[in-house]
């Protein structure tokens, strides 16, 4: 007996068809950006000097009863995003930011009918409905694009775009607020995958980890098979709705000891190191991938999971512990040098008045001893109003629950190394045993966990 397609069953087969082509387009957007040739629809330029038609389709997408035709306009309003200019996307994001944002208006009324509630199921229903006013339209909008395969990303990049316009106004500051909210629900620890990665990990995403290394540049194939080499690790983690696209990634280096040189850590030509001789991991760069997710937490979590997964499949480890820069260390000295006539730091003005921090591993051996002590004062010392240590690496560490291990001088005498903190790193050890512990002193005491040799410097 033939089948009869009913009118709804027409009209939703049509819907999905709708949805597959608009779908398509988005995708083939996403993937090649603003310059694959694709034609704006009537109304729209790049620079978006008008934006009543965007305006109006994302009055429509959020106004659909049907959850397939709002994500079907929403994969158009991506699309016509993707091919604007920087000036059309900024437009679009102030629009956004101001014409669908959390009304004060709104937000007093839903209150005044909250406190007027005349009964408990009254109060509860006004509590319910001030909850959905302080939720902005333009997060419900971007919320449609979680439910496409590729629509994660999209507003990963997005959040991207918005954190790089110059004097963000307030309007925009708060769609930023909302954004970050939204994407650490969907970035939870318990949706993201820890891979290994290594050699035979797919091209595509061992190039885009040449691109994404943001702090010991990958000079090349070359380079980047070296640090996946038999004494080398590598994890990532990746999101289901972004496979390709690694989010954070960790280099580890399986060595006898401590690292205390990052030239030797990074040879090409050095010495392997047997796997199963190897006493200590040392973790020597860690990367955010995304800049959209700027300030979504994942890296501690990445730390954890690498010391644990190294710790169960090479038991013999002894020590997990970093190489870590100290970027802020050199601006902190000479800083507190202007401001302060202390004469123990006479004997390194000349240094610190050199321009732009140029010195040479030569000028500043005179001044080793003296350098590591106030090395040790910034590190153990130098904090905030809120009490967090002024450098940002060393935050990221102790809230980990690392303890501050050893200052190694002249571990990185490159000239960025020195520019920034004379050629000295730092060891933060993780000690399974004790990184809860000073993850609490640190986080609830803002106590500096160290070890004697580092408190001994001073």
């Amino acid at each position: 007996m033939r089948a009869v397609l009913t009118p709804i069953a027409i009209r939703m087969v049509l819907m999905a068809s709708l949805f597959d082509r608009t779908f398509e387009r988005f995708r083939r957007a996403l993937r090649l950006g603003a310059d694959d040739g694709e034609v704006l629809p009537a109304g729209f330029s790049p620079d978006l000097e008008d934006v009543s038609e965007i305006r109006a389709l994302i009055d429509r997408s959020l106004s659909q009863t049907s959850a397939v035709a709002a994500r079907a306009t929403a994969a158009e309003i991506g699309q016509i995003y993707l091919a604007l200019s920087e000036v059309g996307r900024t437009r679009f994001l102030t629009m956004l930011a101001e014409d669908y944002a959390v009304r004060e208006a709104d937000v007093a009324e839903a209150i005044s009918r909250y406190q007027s509630a005349s009964d408990a199921s009254n109060r509860e229903q006004a509590r319910f409905d001030l909850q959905d006013t302080l939720r902005p339209p333009a997060r419900d909008l971007l919320t449609l694009f979680n439910g496409l395969d590729i629509g994660t990303k999209f507003v990963v990049d997005l959040r991207a775009d918005l954190r790089r316009i110059p004097e963000r106004s307030s309007a925009l500051r708060e769609l930023d607020h909302h954004i970050a909210r939204l994407l650490r629900n969907w970035f939870d620890i318990g949706f993201l995958e820890m891979r290994s990665i290594d050699w035979n990990t797919s091209a595509a995403i061992l190039e885009k980890l040449i691109e994404y290394e943001a702090v010991h540049e990958i000079a090349g194939w070359r380079d980047l098979r070296n640090r996946l080499s038999e004494d080398r690790r590598m994890f990532g983690f990746f999101h289901p709705q972004m496979p390709d696209e690694p989010l954070i990634f960790v280099e580890v280096a399986l060595l006898q000891g401590l690292a205390d040189h990052l030239p030797t850590l990074l040879d090409p030509d050095a010495p392997l190191v047997d796997p199963l001789e190897a006493d200590t991991a040392v973790f020597y760069s860690i990367s955010n991938c995304q800049e959209g997710l700027a300030r979504i937490p994942l890296g501690d979590f990445l730390i954890k999971r690498v010391v644990a997964d190294l710790a169960e499949k090479l038991p013999h480890l002894d020590r997990f512990a970093t190489l870590s820069p100290l970027p802020g260390f050199r601006d902190w000295l000479v800083a507190h040098a202007a401001e302060s006539a202390n004469p123990e730091l006479d004997a390194l003005r000349p240094i610190l008045d050199e321009p732009e921090g140029v010195a040479t591993a030569e000028q500043l051996e005179p001044h080793r001893e003296e350098l590591l002590r106030w090395c040790a004062r910034y590190l153990l010392q130098a904090k905030r109003v809120d009490g967090r240590v002024e450098e940002r690496v060393q935050h990221f560490h102790l809230t980990n629950g690392a303890r501050l291990e050893r200052v190694n001088w002249m571990a990185n005498p490159t000239q960025t190394g020195i520019q920034r903190s004379f050629g000295i790193m730092v060891n933060y050890r993780y000690d399974l045993d004790y990184i809860d512990a000073n993850h609490e002193a640190y986080a609830n005491r803002r106590e500096v966990v160290a070890s004697p040799d580092v408190i001994g410097l001073l």
